[in-house]
């Protein structure tokens, strides 16, 4: 497998659970990680995170985005080399941390991994239910149960109708935040103020940069758990160094460019 390889398997539902995935079975494009983490972060919980640089913590909006920009390209980093471990192991992430920590030590990060990908659907599932009420009326109970299946066909049927559905959805995410953003920046402007008594309560203007830092930071290495389950069908023996390469840099930009 190379870099160009771009075999689609549109449709085909996963069998593959948590086994190793054998050379036989790799397919797919090393680049496709980027629209894949581009999709997952332009999204409402990463806009949301952003705002507490300046909503709860006080930094002005350019110490805000130095803050963002620096604990995304850390993060970034992280999640870009964790990606390689799938081209190595064809294992999902969490299978991999059993030859770290042991099986028995590997199942508490499991059970929390567990309830925070139950957190995120849970979270996001709301948001969007609500987002549906605002712009189409009906009943948000309604919202939740339509969503909630069409999360749950995309992941039943697995791997291939993910990797799809996150290459075409970022086009459209992308128009909506650029529109988002014009209308945010013609209401709010740019000229945030640093807010001295919110940076007071952290401990000053160094304290909130620190804590923003950290949590932008904890935010991408959230997904780190998630990270090989992506990029395990592209298990390779042939030019390995260069699909890693290429999910390394991939990933990198896909995660940096949304999250920022």
């Amino acid at each position: 497998m190379t870099a160009e390889v771009t075999p689609e398997l549109f449709g085909i539902i996963e069998e593959k659970g948590i086994e190793e995935v054998s050379l036989k079975e790799t397919h797919g494009n090393p680049k496709a990680v980027f629209g894949l983490w581009m999709a997952a972060n332009i999204e409402f919980a990463t806009l949301t995170t952003g705002a507490l640089a300046t909503g709860w913590l006080g930094l002005s909006f350019s110490s805000a985005l130095l803050a963002i920009v620096l604990a995304n390209l850390i993060g970034g980093l992280v999640l870009a080399v964790f990606s390689t471990f799938g081209v190595d192991y064809g294992l999902p992430q969490m299978i991999q941390g059993a030859n770290w920590f042991g099986k028995l030590g590997n199942k508490m990060p499991s059970l929390l991994n567990f309830f925070g990908g139950f957190s995120w659907f849970a979270v996001n599932t709301i948001a969007g239910a609500y987002a549906l009420q605002y712009f189409f009326g009906g009943n948000l109970i309604v919202s939740v149960v339509l969503l909630s299946a069409i999360q749950i066909a995309i992941a039943f049927v697995g791997h291939d109708l993910i990797q799809t559905a996150e290459k075409y959805l970022v086009y459209v995410l992308v128009l909506a935040f650029l529109g988002l953003t014009v209308i945010a920046v013609n209401h709010l402007g740019l000229s945030v103020p640093e807010n001295v008594k919110s940076e007071a309560a952290v401990g000053g203007f160094s304290g909130a940069f620190i804590l923003t830092v950290s949590i932008m930071v904890g935010y991408i290495v959230g997904w780190i758990p998630y990270s090989s389950d992506y990029t395990r069908y592209l298990r390779t023996n042939r030019n390995a160094g260069a699909v890693k390469k290429t999910v390394r840099t991939y990933a990198f930009w896909g995660v940096f460019i949304s999250t920022v």
